[in-house]
């Protein structure tokens, strides 16, 4: 079950080092792509992170491709 904790884990080994932005953006893909289960208390916040962090991603890239 994915909660706000595992979030703010996965970011936190992102920002570490510990995991790429390519391997943050697929883990947020995944959750979104998958309908992974996610606690009821923390749906809202886990799905707006998660969606802003692979669509900033996104965007950052084709804007930067052009």
């Amino acid at each position: 079950m994915i909660t706000r904790q595992t979030v703010a884990e996965k970011i936190y080994s992102y920002l570490n080092h510990k995991i790429t932005l390519g391997e943050l953006v697929m883990w947020c893909e995944n959750i979104m792509q998958n309908d992974e289960e996610i606690a009821d208390s923390d749906i809202e916040i886990v799905s707006e992170v998660t969606s802003r962090i692979g669509l900033d991603t996104m965007m950052k890239k084709i804007f930067y491709e052009r």
